[in-house]
């Protein structure tokens, strides 16, 4: 559940920062800006036609996003995390007394 979770709120934090960007660097209406960020996150191949009135920023933007929606928040987030040091196992040791 809280993988789910975290999938859902990277996924939704992630749309929303690039559809707040393109709203500053664009003079587009945020709604055609919403709903292609949100078709380029899920790759689902539609468009209200905003993509070619993009600046070439705006275009990385979405190529970006497209990518990340690819691989998923999760991944990406675990591949860009740094690595951590295994466990060291030890063994128990202990004096046996025979006798």
């Amino acid at each position: 559940v809280h993988r789910a979770l975290t999938v859902a709120a990277l996924g939704m934090g992630l749309i929303f920062a690039v559809s707040l960007a393109l709203t500053f660097t664009e003079d587009i209406d945020f709604l055609s800006l919403f709903f292609d960020t949100v078709s380029a996150f899920g790759t689902t191949g539609l468009s209200t036609g905003v993509p070619e009135q993009l600046s070439l920023a705006g275009k990385a933007l979405f190529m970006i996003t497209m990518f990340a929606g690819r691989l998923g928040p999760l991944t990406l987030t675990l591949a860009l995390a740094p690595r951590e040091e295994g466990t060291v196992y030890r063994f128990i040791q202990e004096r046996v007394k025979i006798g």
